[in-house]
């Protein structure tokens, strides 16, 4: 039973086998981010959550693993129905983490996958909003961005902590052309300016991002978001 949850981990991480992967890496962060990544499937993550742990158990009594980070595992609780939140706030360590990872990626989507997280931490707008933002509501100089929210409210943020670097490298790529800020991109690195990207797809980079390249279990493990 544990083996054949531990292959759907294997499947998701993109690695040959188990034998592949360095399990004693395992720490919260990403078995949150492979349980969310089954629930966006329409897996069961409990089952699988319940392996993780028992791997995490594991690698503790042999030393492998530090008490803290097994206690922390140990601690995850998806609710009933074996489903997690739809979001979580992510603590300061694993948002670096994730950017430092992301932003290693220097092709035209991991370019502008950093800039969508940059974005997304130093502002917490929503996903909807970050889609449907177009290059008329930023302000490069002044470092900001208006938003139009539910209700049609209007507000304004600020790209604080090196968000706006990471918005002007994606730019530097995308051009500054009319239209929305973010958008798909091909296997090949070709951009299409329009549409704007979906939420699924918004959605989809992030869980990508968060579930294989920001906390890897696997020796050169690198993954593209190609949408």
């Amino acid at each position: 039973m544990i083996s054949s949850q531990l292959h759907k981990v294997v499947r998701i991480l993109g690695t040959p086998d188990i034998g592949a992967v360095n399990w004693v890496t395992l720490n919260a962060a990403n078995v949150r981010a492979i349980v969310s990544r089954l629930i966006a499937e329409n897996l069961v993550p409990a089952s699988i959550a319940t392996a993780l742990k028992g791997v995490a158990r594991a690698a503790w009594e042999r030393g492998m693993l530090d008490t803290e980070t097994y206690q922390h595992i140990r601690s995850i609780r998806p609710p009933a129905g074996s489903r997690l939140p739809a979001g979580r706030d992510i603590d300061a360590g694993e948002r670096l983490a994730l950017m430092q990872a992301t932003a290693r990626d220097r092709t035209p989507a991991g370019v502008r996958d950093a800039a969508i997280l940059a974005i997304l931490i130093a502002t917490g707008m929503q996903h909807a909003e970050l889609c449907a933002l177009c290059m008329g509501d930023v302000d490069l100089e002044a470092g900001r961005m208006r938003i139009i929210g539910k209700g049609d409210k209007e507000r304004t943020v600020y790209l604080r902590n090196g968000a706006l670097r990471y918005l002007r490298d994606w730019l530097a790529i995308r051009g500054e052309g009319s239209g929305p800020i973010f958008c798909r991109i091909n296997k090949a690195g070709r951009i299409f300016p329009a549409p704007p990207l979906s939420t699924t797809v918004m959605n989809k980079i992030i869980t990508k991002r968060a579930c294989v390249t920001s906390h890897p279990m696997t020796s050169g493990a690198h993954t593209r978001a190609n949408c």
